[in-house]
């Protein structure tokens, strides 16, 4: 990836920096091709800015910062809570915390002005906070996104051609 100028990069606001956040380690998959399996380092191979660092665990920040440290991470603000976050600081706002507590969740990285939302996957675990999280992303006219890389990874598409769901 050629070098771009900071400014230029979209920043985006990671929510969680658990096992998903930051800490899965990439691999090497098929014909040693390198797949990331954290949204920190897919924000950063993408091209984007990590502009915030958000999680309650004080112990996880500090994991993720010295894990960022070796690619300029000094320059990412690093909070508790999203309401300590300025408005306007993220292009992207990044949810990648487990499902419960999502509504809560969108509406303060809402508060940010972000131009999309993505969250990981599962959306929420309750139909009708689904339809609410919608709801308010379409108030909002932000995109909501919701992770869905399984589908495309080898090992799934074999398992999906051997297992006959209509038996499961």
């Amino acid at each position: 990836m050629k070098q771009t100028d900071i400014q230029s990069q979209p920043a985006v606001v990671l929510m969680g920096l658990g096992r998903v956040g930051t800490a899965a380690p990439a691999v090497y998959g098929p014909r040693d091709r390198l797949v990331i399996r954290n949204h920190a380092d897919a924000i950063l191979a993408a091209g984007g800015r990590l502009a915030a660092l958000v999680d309650s665990s004080e112990q996880r920040r500090e994991s993720a910062m010295k894990k960022l440290a070796v690619r300029g991470g000094a320059e990412v603000e690093q909070v508790a809570k999203i309401s300590q976050l300025r408005p306007g600081c993220a292009d992207i706002v990044t949810i990648a915390t487990p499902p419960q507590g999502r509504l809560e969740l969108l509406s303060e990285a809402l508060d940010l002005g972000p131009k999309a939302v993505i969250l990981e996957k599962p959306l929420t675990v309750d139909l009708d906070e689904a339809a609410a999280l919608l709801q308010i992303a379409a108030k909002a006219r932000i995109p909501l996104y919701v992770c869905f890389n399984r589908r495309t990874d080898p090992g799934m598409r074999e398992f999906t051609k051997a297992v006959d769901f209509t038996k499961v």
